[in-house]
């Protein structure tokens, strides 16, 4: 039986590699179910008041943009640290709340944020929340 170095082995095995042909693929997206599955609208965060009488649902992206991926970050004793607002680095944003009833679950107050242009508010019923109840309608 004839014992081949190992060194010739490797060096078939990469003229072997380097003689294929290589194809370059382009990205491909998964299929659509994967796709709606992935970017569906998450569901609202919920917390309530102390005395238990109102929720607020807090809306969300699915997916951060690459806005917010790409913004520049700092990386500081085991932290991420965003320049610009001298706060932790995020990429997961509130873009808008409700507050309603947990008794009959009635609407008092939207505040979304649309595709980042502003805040659109939506003032329901009258009622006396500091900061809710002076919001545009």
């Amino acid at each position: 039986m004839h014992r081949y170095p190992l060194r010739w082995v490797v060096l078939f095995a990469l003229i072997v590699i380097a003689a294929l042909p290589v194809t370059a693929e382009d990205y491909r997206l998964p299929p659509k179910k994967v796709v709606d599955i992935v970017t569906a609208q998450p569901a609202p965060w919920v917390s309530f008041s102390p005395d238990r009488k109102w929720m607020v649902w807090t809306h969300r992206d699915a997916l951060p943009s690459i806005e917010d991926v790409s913004r520049r970050m700092l990386r500081l004793a085991g932290m991420r640290v965003d320049p610009v607002t001298n706060s932790r680095f995020r990429t997961s944003f509130d873009r808008g709340f409700e507050i309603r009833s947990v008794a009959n679950g009635e609407l008092l107050t939207r505040v979304m944020l649309e595709d980042g242009e502003g805040i659109v508010g939506q003032h329901v019923a009258d009622a006396d929340l500091p900061g809710l109840a002076d919001q545009p309608s």
